[in-house]
């Protein structure tokens, strides 16, 4: 009884710390959407999942799109993406809550980690905005702490967990499969005890999933749009682009990423002299597990061209519990100077973090911070909500391309109405617009509106008029 009681009290913080955390997040994702700011990612899932719900025959994967799809499935279980996004936030605290009970030494530094996920403004937007990088991340962790612990204990099991992760990790994000030469070297370099033999069956239970849902993933595109493109599309010109990859820009983007993570994560710079210093620390797999996020990033920026957002910075953090948990700490963390220190330190890097985040963020990430400080916001999102109240006045269907039109739909009473690019339908629509639709919602943006590109905005369409015209939207209707 004695027992069981104790084991009980062991847990009751666990599920103390649960409950405030699903709390306060709900209560943050409240206050965004009543400020309205919401998230396009987030909207765009929602449209998705308001049309599985309540559309028959309506598919919702879309293989036009290059979204992947387990983040649809995860706003699919939970009926929710802001639902989806805050659950995969408690589960990373779970992860990190377990890796402190585990590891009791270092429980100081561990639940000081914890805390970032009450009061880090990078980690509150990624996991009540952003639902598709949130997921991935956690998967990224998994799948390193699998194949860090595989590589400690040479239990076959744990290669078998990061495959099956790794692979799923593919369809959250579709750049992960660009990670497999960094893990294949890791798994070479780091396993000098191991037959040759034996590593090549490790590295086919290893990248057997991910090559699998690769590839079946690519024929089913190929089957639905006629083009398996997705990551194929894209592969050569990445690969070529790697190959002749000049060294001056390579050495730019890595300045960039380390100037533009320093502000926000410098607690992850502030433990690489303890992994250098370690005894044969280039065959130590903390080592390249501490700096993959650091070349995930890079590959982001080389491979896209475009910047890392500051949100996705928040990698660098994630991994710390996940690395540490397998390091020998020579600090006693104990003492109570020890944890003055530490505690010091984790509070300056948070503060600075938090202001840089506020001041130098983009500008959803901007609009994020102001509303977490209650400050007004103006909205520019609100002009979908105009054109989707004056179609709740009318009746009859609506003929429209969502890729970029997507928050229309959320407003929308009955989204039976929607004509859209996979319905069979909608080639005869776009083509004779006035035999089966009533209105047509369009952009000024020919290049990613469907509709525009056959339909130019402020020309006459055949048996339809003008009747709104704001920041770039168009609704026509058919004459009465």
């Amino acid at each position: 009884m004695k027992k069981s009681t104790h084991s009980l009290l062991n847990w009751l913080p666990l599920a103390t710390a649960m409950l405030l955390l699903t709390g306060y997040y709900i209560l943050l994702t409240n206050q965004t959407i009543k400020s309205g700011l919401q998230n396009p990612e987030n909207l765009y899932y929602l449209s998705k999942l308001m049309l599985e719900i309540n559309t028959p025959y309506f598919y919702f994967l879309d293989f036009n799109s290059y979204q992947p799809p387990l983040p649809y499935f995860a706003a699919l279980l939970f009926r929710n993406p802001y639902a989806a996004n805050i659950a995969v936030g408690i589960f990373f605290a779970l992860f990190v809550f377990w890796l402190t009970i585990k590891k009791r030494y270092i429980l100081t530094l561990i639940f000081l980690l914890f805390s970032y996920f009450f009061l880090y403004l990078p980690l509150l937007y990624l996991f009540t905005s952003k639902l598709q990088m949130g997921l991935y991340f956690f998967l990224f962790c998994l799948c390193n702490f699998f194949l860090i612990r595989f590589i400690k204990n040479r239990k076959i099991y744990d290669i078998f967990y990061f495959g099956l992760l790794y692979g799923l990790s593919y369809f959250t994000l579709y750049e992960a499969i660009y990670l497999v030469p960094l893990y294949f070297l890791i798994i070479f370099i780091t396993t000098p005890d191991i037959k040759l033999d034996h590593k090549l069956s490790l590295i086919l239970v290893a990248f057997m999933p991910i090559v699998f849902m690769f590839l079946s993933w690519s024929y089913l595109c190929w089957l639905f749009t006629g083009q398996a493109r997705i990551v194929v599309s894209s592969t050569p010109y990445y690969l070529r682009f790697m190959v002749y990859l000049p060294t001056s820009l390579l050495r730019d983007n890595l300045i960039n990423i380390f100037l533009s993570s320093f502000k926000f994560t410098f607690i992850y710079y502030a433990f690489l002299p303890m992994l250098f210093l370690q005894k044969d620390f280039w065959r130590s797999p903390l080592t390249y597990f501490y700096l993959s996020p650091l070349f995930l990033m890079l590959l982001k920026t080389i491979s896209w061209g475009t910047a890392p957002e500051f949100y996705e910075y928040t990698i660098f953090i994630l991994i710390i519990p996940v690395v540490f948990y397998f390091f020998d700490f020579n600090i006693d963390t104990t003492k109570a100077t020890a944890k003055t220190i530490i505690h010091l330190i984790f509070a300056i890097f948070l503060i600075i973090g938090n202001i840089a985040f506020y001041n130098y963020a983009s500008r959803e990430e901007n609009q994020f911070a102001r509303v977490i400080a209650r400050q007004e916001l103006h909205v520019e999102e609100r002009y979908y909500k105009e054109i989707a109240d004056l179609l709740n006045e009318t009746s009859g269907r609506i003929i429209m391309d969502d890729d970029i039109l997507h928050p229309v739909i959320t407003c929308v009473a009955d989204t039976n109405r929607f004509l859209l690019p996979y319905n069979l339908d909608f080639k005869t629509g776009l083509n004779n617009p006035s035999l089966i639709a009533d209105h047509i919602v369009m952009t000024d943006r020919p290049y990613a509106d469907r509709i525009a590109k056959i339909w130019p905005p402020r020309k006459e369409i055949p048996g339809f008029t003008l009747i709104y015209a704001s920041e770039g939207l168009y609704l026509y209707s058919k004459y009465q």
